[in-house]
């Protein structure tokens, strides 16, 4: 019973990916960096995991396209038409934040701690967001989607009665 009261108290809002109360959209820029990073082109990421690194660079040595900066809680996916590739930072894998820098190629969504970065990353995996994701994609030679068309797709998030995003219910939703 009390399970029950719980569930009848979330609200299911959706919500802008332009929202900046819950999401902000990551500029291209990397910080200056010493030594080594592995490169991780859009060719790098299978659907949500890393398949291959594209290859190692130095901050003054790298291709034009690595300028793209992974921050704790935030998942990355490819702008390009027609293609799944997202990859997420978070606190299971803080170390990997020092370790990569990414592809202009990928749109970067970093969220406030009451987002789950599981959820958000199932999430940019449905053909419910990337459906979206190709309507809005521009461009003749490559289709992809930009920073002005991402901050218009809608997410479904749950709330509970406090206006605050439920952190929990999201993490039920992935577990399942």
């Amino acid at each position: 019973m009390n399970q029950q009261t719980n569930q009848s108290a979330i609200e299911w809002k959706e919500t802008e990916l332009g929202n900046e109360e819950y999401f902000k959209i990551i500029s291209s820029g990397i910080n200056n960096f010493l030594g080594e990073k592995d490169y991780l082109s859009t060719e790098s990421i299978q659907g949500t995991k890393i398949k291959k690194i594209e290859c190692r660079i130095t901050h003054q040595d790298r291709p034009s396209r690595a300028n793209m900066q992974p921050v704790l809680n935030s998942v990355w996916f490819a702008k390009m038409k027609s293609t799944i590739k997202v990859y997420s930072f978070s606190d299971n894998n803080m170390k990997d934040i020092d370790k990569y820098i990414l592809s202009t190629g990928f749109a970067g969504i970093r969220f406030d701690k009451n987002i789950s970065p599981d959820y958000i990353r199932h999430y940019l995996t449905t053909e419910r967001f990337n459906s979206e994701k190709d309507k809005l994609s521009t461009g003749s030679t490559q289709r992809g989607i930009n920073n002005s068309f991402i901050i218009k797709i809608k997410i479904p998030l749950p709330f509970l009665s406090d206006g605050s995003p439920d952190f929990k219910e999201q993490e039920r939703i992935v577990s399942i």
